[in-house]
C-alpha cells in the first residue's frame, strides 16, 4: 500500500517550501449582505453582492430568500475576473449557488449541498464582484434576499 501526499503536505516536508496564503492556518472571513425589495424584481434582473478581495478562496456560500409567491428562482455567481494564476476567468452567474427556489415559500440553500458548482474552493486572482440573478423573478411585491460568503484570505 502506497502512502501518497497532497500538495501542501509535500511542501510541509520540503525545506524552505512555502504553503500558499490562506491554505494553512488561514483566518476565515465572512462577507454578508442583504437586499429588501419593495417592487417585485423582473426576470433576469441582477443584484450586486459583496466584493471579494484578491486571493479569496471560497469555502461556502449561503443564500436565503423570502417567498416568491409562486415564482422565484435565484442564481448567485461572479463577474468576469482572474483566477489564482492570473488567467481570465469568465463570469459564472450560477457558480456559487444554482437555483434557490422560492416559488413555494421562503428558502435557504448552501453551496456545500451542490457538489457540481464551479465556485467550490475557487481562489480569485483579483478583487471580484459577486452578483445574484433573478432567473425567475418573484411575484410578491416585497421580500428580502440575504447572502453570506465564507472565504479565507491571509
Amino acid at each position: 500500500m502506497a502512502e501518497l501526499k497532497m500538495i501542501n503536505r509535500t511542501k510541509y516536508d520540503t525545506a524552505n517550501a512555502i504553503i500558499g496564503m490562506g491554505e494553512q492556518s488561514g483566518g476565515i472571513k465572512i462577507a454578508y449582505d442583504k437586499y429588501t425589495y419593495t417592487a417585485a424584481p423582473s426576470d433576469a434582473d441582477t443584484l450586486l453582492g459583496p466584493k471579494l478581495p484578491k486571493g479569496a478562496r471560497v469555502l461556502d456560500v449561503i443564500l436565503k430568500g423570502t417567498t416568491g409567491g409562486g415564482t422565484g428562482d435565484y442564481d448567485f455567481g461572479w463577474a468576469a475576473t482572474l483566477d489564482e494564476d492570473g488567467a481570465t476567468l469568465a463570469a459564472d452567474p450560477n457558480g456559487l449557488i444554482d437555483n434557490l427556489d422560492t416559488s413555494a415559500g421562503a428558502a435557504i440553500k448552501q453551496m456545500v449541498d451542490d457538489v457540481n458548482l464551479a465556485g467550490q474552493f475557487i481562489k480569485f486572482g483579483q478583487e471580484t464582484q459577486t452578483y445574484l440573478t433573478f432567473v425567475a423573478g418573484p411575484t410578491t411585491a416585497t421580500g428580502t434576499v440575504e447572502v453570506a460568503i465564507v472565504y479565507v484570505v491571509d
